[in-house]
């Protein structure tokens, strides 16, 4: 089930933590963590985050964000889609987050 949506977010510092399906890897390789990291560097810059840390693990990753908008949801889905989809293509995967 689906959790409920949090509504308007006021701006803030805010730690987020996406997950591969199950225990799969999300970053195989070198390339993987620069194509994430690049792709992140555009939500950065297109929601005007400020990326204070981040961490990447091979099925896993933890970002902090200072957001002064209410754009953290759609900057994740945003970020997790287009890398889901590219890391997809290259290892030749379909469905959500490397399932």
């Amino acid at each position: 089930m689906p959790r409920e949506a949090r509504g308007h977010l006021l701006p803030g510092v805010f730690h987020v933590a996406s997950h591969g399906l199950g225990d799969r890897s999300v970053f195989l390789d070198d390339f993987d963590r620069t194509s994430f990291l690049r792709q992140l560097g555009c939500v950065v810059y297109r929601f005007r985050w400020i990326c204070c840390a981040y961490c990447l693990m091979s099925n896993h990753y933890h970002l902090i964000v200072d957001t002064s908008a209410d754009s953290l949801s759609e900057g994740v889905k945003v970020l997790d889609g287009v890398y889901s989809r590219r890391f997809n293509a290259r290892h030749r995967r379909s469905g959500s987050r490397s399932g």
